[in-house]
């Protein structure tokens, strides 16, 4: 392991000798691959080109999502910048490396929009970016190359399961009562944050931080302690997860909405959509409580599971209340 950390260490080295133009480049890539972006560009895909694609999307990055946070915790591998001191960290990342979830999410993603597009030009848009976002990670001196390899491979493996899920799923779903399924839904994120509590306890017990990536990690965080055994992006995840599935099955039990439109329409629905998403993620993140205890972390995931449930549901019903959206029409 160590000749690894070693040989990881070298090339993330000589990337950054390269020089700035290098480093401004890769926080191109690496936009491309967060959470951020994400969280920009799914609205706009459920609410304006296709809901369908948009709730694909949305599952296969909540599921990629929540399954790296475990294996960062049950792998509890450090970063380069918690081994080195020479390495520079041109972005401060907390929880631990190995898999990369920056990797491992831009395949899930940009896989799944490739595959439902099917045009050869998005397929090598897509393939560029896995390869850049994936170098960037390490460039900025915050994974070793195996943790974007692994978190390639564990992202294909995502995508691969929901292409193949996909379609018996869905007609299970059509089989079901919707008040069903939503509390199945529910039940899976409460299940999954259950198991995520239990890895954090066992794991924090046996494997804590060494103190040396402790000392490493507080030369780039300004001397705040760094720790990888935290639950606040598990709860957004599982609470946004549960949120826009179970938005997008109670909106199907009321008709749905159609994604075409003018362009006066779409403008509109963004406008009025993302002043949605500024109230319950931002407003209630001024009154909620960020502390690290039970009532908070049930607020967290409540939060983000109503900011799911506006994107998927509410805000199409509104649109469609405003004239911004139609339904869809009936094949004869």
């Amino acid at each position: 392991m160590e000749t690894a950390f070693r040989s990881g260490i070298d090339f993330i080295l000589w990337a950054q000798s390269l020089g700035a133009w290098l480093i401004q480049i890769m926080k191109f890539f690496a936009f491309l691959g967060e959470e951020n972006f994400f969280l920009l560009v799914l609205p706009i895909i459920y609410w304006s080109v296709s809901s369908r694609l948009g709730i694909l999307i949305a599952a296969v990055l909540m599921f990629s999502n929540s399954l790296n946070f475990l294996l960062k915790v049950f792998f509890h591998s450090p970063r380069p910048f918690w081994v080195s001191p020479d390495v520079i960290a041109y972005r401060i990342e907390t929880s631990f490396g190995l898999p990369s979830g920056h990797a491992q999410n831009v395949v899930a993603v940009w896989g799944m929009f490739a595959v439902y597009v099917r045009r050869w030009w998005v397929w090598i848009l897509a393939i560029i970016v896995i390869l850049g976002v994936g170098l960037s990670r390490v460039v900025h001196g915050v994974h070793f190359p195996q943790d974007v390899l692994a978190g390639w491979v564990i992202g294909t493996i995502c995508l691969y399961l929901f292409l193949n899920l996909r379609k018996p799923l869905r007609r299970w779903l059509q089989s079901q009562e919707r008040l069903f399924v939503v509390l199945v839904i529910l039940s899976l994120t409460l299940i999954t944050l259950l198991v995520g509590t239990v890895f954090i306890l066992f794991f924090s017990q046996i494997a804590p931080m060494p103190v040396t990536w402790q000392e490493n990690a507080l030369r780039h965080t300004g001397g705040e302690i760094t720790n990888p055994y935290q639950m606040e992006g598990f709860l957004t995840t599982t609470g946004a997860a549960f949120g826009l599935l179970a938005g997008y099955i109670l909106l199907q039990g009321r008709g749905g909405f159609a994604t075409q439109g003018t362009l006066l329409q779409h403008l509109g629905r963004y406008l009025v959509g993302v002043a949605g998403v500024a109230l319950f993620w931002f407003g209630l993140g001024q009154v909620f409580p960020e502390n690290q205890d039970l009532i908070s972390y049930g607020l967290r995931y409540l939060r983000y599971a109503l900011v799911g449930l506006w994107v998927t549901w509410w805000a199409p019903l509104i649109f469609l209340r405003l004239g911004l959206a139609q339904r869809p029409q009936l094949s004869a």
